[in-house]
């Protein structure tokens, strides 16, 4: 039986004091960590003041958006490949994932296997549903994140 992508979902984290933007690749065997932009908005605000950190971010996510859509494209054992900073985390090593969620700010994902615990950052939602069922968009968005995280691993999710 052939690997299946189950869903995906953006986040960002903080690297060496950079934003690092990713795409979480759940598949039917394992979750892949996708790298798809570093942001450089601080350098342009620092070269050309507010005009150019706006200007830096644009340019970071359009990088991203170009960078998703290629994954989009791709099997895989080939997202894996795409970028020397990807990697994948095998749900048999994986022993729980905490979703959290505090107030206005954005979910965060945390991963732990039996050797290494893997802080994911912030889940984006602003690309997931924004509607559904009259309630409001950020509770419906944050249903679907854990919808996806549990179609990969129904027993493993806890939410805070």
């Amino acid at each position: 039986m052939a690997e299946e992508i189950l869903g995906t979902l953006a986040a960002s984290g903080s690297k060496l004091g950079r934003d690092v933007f990713y795409e979480l690749v759940f598949t039917s065997t394992r979750v892949i960590v996708a790298r798809t932009a570093t942001s450089t908005w601080l350098a342009w605000a620092l070269l050309g003041g507010p005009l150019g950190g706006a200007l830096g971010a644009l340019r970071t996510e359009r990088r991203r958006r170009k960078a998703v859509e290629h994954l989009a494209q791709l099997a895989p054992d080939d997202i894996l490949a795409a970028d020397k900073d990807n990697y994948q985390i095998p749900y048999t090593d994986i022993v729980k994932v905490h979703v959290g969620k505090r107030g206005f700010m954005p979910p965060t994902l945390r991963i732990l296997t039996h050797e290494t615990e893997y802080n994911l950052g912030r889940l984006s939602l602003g690309r997931l549903s924004v509607e559904k069922g009259g309630r409001r968009a950020g509770e419906a968005a944050f249903d679907e994140c854990i919808n996806i995280v549990r179609s990969a691993l129904p027993d493993k999710v806890e939410t805070a």
